[in-house]
């Protein structure tokens, strides 16, 4: 069976672009520090690594929203990424037939 991360993810990577993807969660690792995780079947946080990280900080993550609802149908996102959010929302109502929810993150 295919998760919904798997179903969403391209999605996101078209809408925002490489490297993005809709299941990272920030939370402890299994080294008990702060740090970001995939959820390989949830839809928490959408952000990127960047390419200059030094491990277990947080501003080596870009965050550009996150989901609401684990079908992928609502999601926060912040006001500069609006047009990538309306990309993600048209290609996933083609796809799933399901309207999109957005709501800025202030």
């Amino acid at each position: 069976m295919v998760d919904i991360a798997e179903k969403v993810n391209p999605i996101i990577k078209e809408s925002f672009g490489n490297g993005f993807r809709g299941n990272y969660s920030r939370g402890i690792t299994s080294a008990d520090t702060p740090g970001f995780f995939f959820k390989d079947e949830e839809l928490d946080l959408i952000a990127k690594q960047r390419w200059f990280s030094i491990p277990f900080l947080f501003e080596a993550f870009e965050i550009v929203g996150r989901f609401k609802r684990q079908d992928g149908s609502e999601l926060e996102i912040f006001p500069q990424f609006i047009d990538s959010a309306l990309k993600y929302a048209s290609q996933y109502e083609l796809l799933f037939k399901k309207r999109v929810k957005l709501r800025y993150i202030n």
